[in-house]
């Protein structure tokens, strides 16, 4: 049987082998295997909290800004971001495989998953680690940036109407105090959706990870497998609607990227 799950994380291939099947491998009855593309995923979500922070530092220290993110500086960062991504990966990714097995229940040669010895170890860092650890990290640096971007945002917005206030009618400065552009009221609203889109993400993830090391039974060929398997549908499908609803937000509230999405489909048209 093949179940797919863990918030597009983890696809898991749930093999029912008997034993006598394939006697030169280690015995084992359920696995959880995980994809390559696990890694672009999760570099995703630690992208989405660098330009939370490079949003932050661009409304927070404007004259220092260019200086400190240069085009060379963000390029080594993105790129250090992704070893780190491939690194914490390596060790579920080196102990796990596919190979062709001969099945002597059926006469035939069929493609199978295998695990190293060191699996379970390997399993628990990445439950702790890239499941819990990393996306957590980055919410908690999003939820920040948040903070910061609106408070330097609502600060910003008093100070220009201060400079304004003698052409303005006292009742009337005083009711648009503390309002913001609608410019400053879309970054906010930007940043606030694509964080709680990726919140909502992983969360159901995070929760079987959590659950797996609480609960042992909790898991693929125990006592709560269905259950498992349940959760991991459940995140997958929150993981398609996170992705599908992203584009969204990015066309709703940065003018940029709705105007070069734009020019790029004119030109696939003309194509």
């Amino acid at each position: 049987s093949l179940a797919v799950g863990g918030n597009t994380r983890e696809l898991t291939l749930s093999w029912d082998i008997a034993i006598q099947a394939i006697p030169s491998r280690k015995k084992y009855k359920y696995q959880n295997f995980i994809w390559y593309i696990v890694v672009f995923k999760d570099y995703t979500l630690t992208v989405s909290a660098f330009i939370a922070v490079a949003r932050c530092c661009l409304v927070s220290l404007p004259l220092q800004f260019r200086s400190v993110f240069t085009l060379y500086r963000t390029s080594v960062s993105l790129l250090v971001i992704f070893i780190i991504m491939v690194v914490i990966h390596m060790p579920m990714l080196f102990t796990q495989g596919l190979e062709f097995s001969f099945d002597l229940r059926t006469n035939t040669t069929r493609l199978v998953s295998w695990q190293g010895a060191s699996r379970k170890e390997t399993l628990a860092f990445h439950d702790l680690v890239v499941r819990n650890i990393v996306p957590y990290s980055c919410i908690i640096i999003i939820a920040l940036c948040l903070i910061i971007l609106t408070s330097k945002l609502f600060s910003a917005s008093k100070f220009r109407k201060s400079l304004t206030k003698v052409h303005r009618d006292t009742s009337k400065e005083k009711s648009d105090e503390g309002e913001l552009s609608s410019r400053d009221i879309r970054v906010i609203k930007a940043v606030c959706f694509i964080s709680g889109s990726y919140f909502i993400g992983f969360l159901p993830t995070a929760m079987q990870s959590i659950f797996r090391v609480i609960f042992p039974e909790f898991n693929l060929g125990k006592t709560y497998s269905n259950s498992f398997v349940l959760l991991l549908c459940f995140a997958v499908i929150i993981t398609y609607f996170n992705s599908t609803i992203n584009i969204v937000f990015y066309w709703t509230y940065n003018t940029k990227y709705r105007e070069q999405l734009v020019v790029w489909c004119s030109r696939t048209k003309k194509i």
